[in-house]
């Protein structure tokens, strides 16, 4: 890779030049203008806060969650290399960086976000293959928000039978690369939409010639008839609910030891107006195993063939959908480092940062892959944790050198991500859903919204 064709040098209205050397050096230097023309955000005159500054400021955020949003601007500025015009030397307020962002919207972050994914999802295409097949994980989550009544009324908070939940939540649906990381796509929604129908949302960018890996949520007649539509060749690895009202894959030849084909027959359920254009059943190979310790697992699969996909690569590839899980935990409590992972009071401006932090997270993710590849190994095989404090430290390193040297410096700097190996994982290790601290004798708090339970008056 050439590196000089690689950097971004970004010029707004007035030949203010900004650049994230480290960050910019995985993505088109265009993406970012191209992304403000699409949809008409880019800046017309010249400002303190021109627009490209202002996407740099919301990936930034996530970067450096652990920093005020005008320290944020601050690092950028200082740290970071970025040259900007103000008149009186003074950084803008928080007020100024609060219109900046209004201005801005979150659309264009979200295009953008998507035109960097399918850039990277292209270039690392070898980062998330099995056999002839893209590997994608397909999982939920939800992000705390800060407890506002804008952000309530539009994301919504759980409710259960102890209460409301302390905080509004988010909702995500991502495609991730299984072995990169990647996140390739993605659909926030409120809390209030459930996980399945923020994920049809994405079926159509699901490419042909993948399989995705799904958990039990997914195992239903509906979402794997319209997953495995004809001529598509998008394929399914699904773990099947057992349950007494489940769908029952019904066997039909035997193929192997534990491996049948065999069909998934249309519910009962299914009739009438809802069940229009859904097939009568699906073809599906069942396959059925057991680890030591564990229960019994079925899954079934929309991969036929058991010479191209043995039995013994699928039922170890399932195990792959856990990686979605680790990247979220990536995501959630290594890169954001907070339980409410966003800032914004207004969902408007919860949606912005939401995209900047995939942004940012793609941006740490393809470093890695970069520096996977120069080390032989898969880009899972190294350390988050460490690759991301050496990418910060690097963000300001590579900005503050001479230009020539940073052909150098970038090597050097991947062949230092290209050390953070992890030692192999041991796979005796259980880690059970539970936690060490299970309730708290405080009273619940609310914001001042006032809602929620008061505090006990004494004698009560």
């Amino acid at each position: 890779m050439q590196l000089g064709s690689q950097l971004s040098r970004i010029q707004n209205a007035s030949g203010s030049s900004f650049t994230v050397e480290a960050l910019a050096s995985v993505s088109d230097p265009m993406l970012i203008t191209a992304s403000l023309e699409a949809l008409d955000k880019d800046s017309k005159r010249t400002r303190k806060l021109p627009a490209k500054l202002v996407v740099w400021l919301v990936v930034a955020m996530s970067l450096y969650r652990h920093l005020s949003i005008d320290n944020v601007l601050y690092q950028l500025v200082q740290g970071l290399g970025m040259i900007v015009h103000w008149k009186d030397g003074r950084a803008p307020g928080s007020d100024a960086v609060t219109k900046a962002r209004s201005r801005l919207g979150w659309e264009a972050v979200r295009h953008l976000y998507r035109a960097l994914a399918a850039l990277l999802g292209a270039k690392y295409a070898d980062s998330h293959m099995y056999r002839d097949l893209t590997l994608l994980a397909l999982d939920g989550t939800t992000f705390m928000t800060p407890d506002t009544e804008a952000n309530e009324g539009w994301f919504g908070r759980p409710k259960g039978n102890r209460g409301n939940g302390a905080y509004p939540r988010i909702r995500l649906v991502a495609l991730m690369g299984a072995w990169s990381h990647l996140i390739l796509a993605a659909a926030f929604a409120p809390y209030t939409v459930s996980e399945l129908a923020c994920a049809k949302s994405l079926l159509a960018q699901v490419e042909s010639n993948s399989l995705v890996l799904m958990d039990r949520l997914y195992y239903s007649f509906a979402w794997l008839a319209a997953f495995d539509a004809p001529n598509t060749r998008r394929h399914f690895l699904a773990r099947a609910k057992t349950g007494a009202r489940d769908l029952k894959p019904k066997r039909r030849e035997k193929l192997g030891e534990n491996d049948w084909l065999g069909i998934l027959p249309k519910p009962r359920s299914l009739r009438g107006p809802k069940a229009k254009g859904l097939p009568e059943e699906i073809e599906v190979r069942i396959l059925r195993y057991q680890f030591k310790g564990f229960r019994p697992v079925t899954l079934v699969t929309s991969l036929l063939d058991p010479t191209a996909y043995p039995y013994e690569e699928l039922v170890a590839l399932y195990h792959g959908r856990w990686e979605i899980e680790l990247g979220y935990d990536e995501v959630k409590t290594h890169f954001a480092r907070e339980t409410v992972v966003f800032r914004s009071k207004g969902p408007d401006k919860v949606l912005q940062e939401a995209y900047g932090l995939l942004i940012a997270y793609n941006c740490v993710r393809a470093l890695m892959a970069q520096a996977a590849s120069k080390a032989g190994v898969e880009p899972r095989s190294l350390s988050f944790v460490d690759c991301l404090v050496r990418i910060r430290f690097a963000l300001t390193k590579m900005a503050l050198a001479p230009t020539r040297q940073l052909p150098r410096l970038y090597d050097e700097f991947v062949s230092e991500l290209a050390t953070c190996v992890l030692p192999p994982r041991r796979p005796e290790r259980v880690y059970p859903r539970a936690v060490k601290i299970k309730m708290s004798s405080f009273p619940l708090k609310r914001n001042q919204t006032g809602r929620g339970r008061q505090p006990r008056k004494k004698g009560a």
